[in-house]
């Protein structure tokens, strides 16, 4: 029984102490003689006095229970007690029976305080004194309440800091994805850069048709402005006497040609290609032996530069006429710009296709695209011969495109001695030059002719070492040997066999001439 009446007891000032001491009111007077009165307010703390009765009947019934140790009904007083009454006298020191309780306190915004609300005494009196006894495990202990509310938020706290932040088992099983939300994000991922690579190859597509479109526009003015009022006999236009002849088609050269194999084909292959882009490939194989209209061209280009430039008052009179904004000198050089874009294109587009996962069509786009890079190479080595090449007699666009170029250690006749000189092979001549200076950040190489030969009067043989040996058998010139030497094995075997191909087709030429019929019957 005494440990009832210490069990009370600290109930008791655990609940004085945890209601807030700024609120309690009346703490340190005496007792008064004035009855308390309940309020509407008190409603919710106050313990009714059936609980009490209650109480003090279990412990009577309990073997050995003496009635001094029952809790007097005093201690829960009602509107109807005084603090004065009976039983006053077994408050402690410390406990006001005059103590006026306060109104209820807001609302405590902490979670293991609003899961319960206030502490309580026992929520079934009719339990054994022996359970209420038992300290922290007894139904009615706020101190026991309030520490399984804290251990069961805290148990709460913990998990969800596990489904936030931590990883392990705990937090796959919580947020029911795993490793898979991650492998989500990667796959979410993948197809974003794949459509970002596929609208990428989208917008090449859609520059390469653009601006082919504004380059046929250009050749266009070219053909049908510029060509139409020059050979206009009516033109208004007067053509200057150095003009006439046949230095007006050094001008133009081949440029029709180009104009309407764009217009009438390679324009419209482009449109079908804008729809199924993997056929751009194929077109470009295609398009090989077209493509070699701009060896030509580009080959005249410093000669046709320099006509207009010695012109430019009688070619800017027409285009006044003709009311176009570009001259004649920047129209003149868009095939030269174009040739040089399409290599540009396609590489970009190849590298959306392969951004875009599409390897299937990368072979023939690196194909094409490895074609437009010797285009452009011969294109440009074609101009710096054109740009370099000094004393040289014979029309050199007259000569097919230029196959190869570079220094070699060669030998003309056998009484010289060995010195550099620059050897340019086109399709119908090999020409020897000196080098005169060689090329720098500032400027282009200068070379100065000194001898040719003709293929279809060639012989050569092999002679070892990264020699070989080319003789002249044209009888309209005194007979001519040249001995030269490669650099490099590579470098040899790269000249001996484009010059074993170009001999091999002249004597399949040859044949097919001699026997006509036998060729047929193949």
């Amino acid at each position: 029984m005494d440990e009832l009446v210490q069990t009370t007891t600290t109930i008791r000032k655990f609940l004085r102490n945890w209601l807030p001491l700024m609120n309690r009111k009346g703490t340190d007077k005496p007792p008064s003689s004035k009855p308390l009165v309940k309020k509407p307010s008190e409603k919710n703390l106050r313990t009714p006095q059936k609980h009490a009765e209650e109480l003090a009947e279990q412990q009577n019934q309990q073997p050995g229970a003496s009635p001094a140790t029952v809790l007097p009904s005093s201690q829960f007083p009602s509107s109807t007690q005084h603090p004065g009454g009976a039983g006053a006298g077994d408050y402690e020191p410390d406990e006001e029976v005059g103590l006026e309780l306060p109104p209820p306190m807001k609302p405590i915004q902490e979670p293991h305080l609003i899961a319960n609300g206030p502490p309580a005494f026992a929520k079934d009196a009719k339990e054994s004194s022996g359970n209420m006894a038992s300290p922290g495990k007894m139904d009615g202990n706020p101190l026991s309440e309030i520490e399984e509310i804290v251990k069961t938020t805290t148990e709460q706290h913990e998990s969800n800091s596990r489904v936030d932040g931590g990883g392990g088992v705990e937090n796959a099983s919580t947020n029911g994805h795993g490793r898979s939300h991650d492998n989500n994000d990667e796959s979410h991922t993948a197809v974003s850069d794949k459509a970002a690579a596929l609208k990428k190859r989208q917008c090449v597509f859609a520059e390469l048709m653009s601006t082919e479109e504004a380059y046929v526009q250009d050749l266009h003015e070219i053909v049908n402005g510029y060509m139409t009022e020059i050979n206009n006999t009516n033109s208004d236009i007067p053509m200057p006497e150095d003009l006439k002849g046949g230095k007006m088609k050094l001008v133009f050269n081949n440029i029709k040609d180009i104009y309407e194999w764009h217009r009438d084909f390679f324009l419209r292959a482009l449109r079908n290609c804008q729809k199924s882009p993997a056929d751009l490939g194929p077109l470009i194989k295609r398009s090989a032996t077209k493509f070699a209209l701009y060896y030509t061209y580009c080959s005249n280009k410093p000669l046709s530069e320099y006509i207009v430039s010695a012109h430019y008052q009688y070619f800017d009179s027409i285009r006044q006429k003709l009311g176009h904004r570009l001259d004649l000198s920047n129209l003149i050089i868009k095939p030269v710009q174009r040739i040089t874009k399409y290599e540009l294109l396609i590489k970009e587009i190849i590298k959306a296709t392969e951004g875009a996962g599409l390897y299937k069509e990368v072979p023939m786009l690196q194909e094409a695209y490895q074609q437009m890079k010797v285009v452009v190479k011969t294109v440009n080595d074609m101009m710096v011969v054109l740009r370099s090449l000094q004393d040289f007699d014979g029309e050199i666009t007259a000569q097919g495109s230029l196959l190869m170029q570079g220094p070699m250690n060669c030998v003309v006749d056998a009484a010289q001695k060995h010195r550099e000189l620059q050897v340019f092979l086109f399709q119908q001549i090999i020409i020897f030059a000196d080098i005169e200076k060689t090329k720098n950040q500032y400027a282009s190489p200068i070379f100065k002719y000194r001898s040719h030969i003709q293929l279809n009067h060639m012989q050569m043989k092999e002679l070892g070492d990264c020699r070989f040996q080319i003789r002249s058998t044209d009888p309209k010139i005194p007979e001519m040997t040249i001995i030269c030497q490669a650099a490099s094995q590579e470098n040899y075997a790269g000249w001996r066999d484009m010059l074993n191909k170009i001999l091999q087709q002249q004597n399949d030429l040859i044949f097919m001439l001699s026997n006509p019929l036998s060729t047929k019957n193949k």
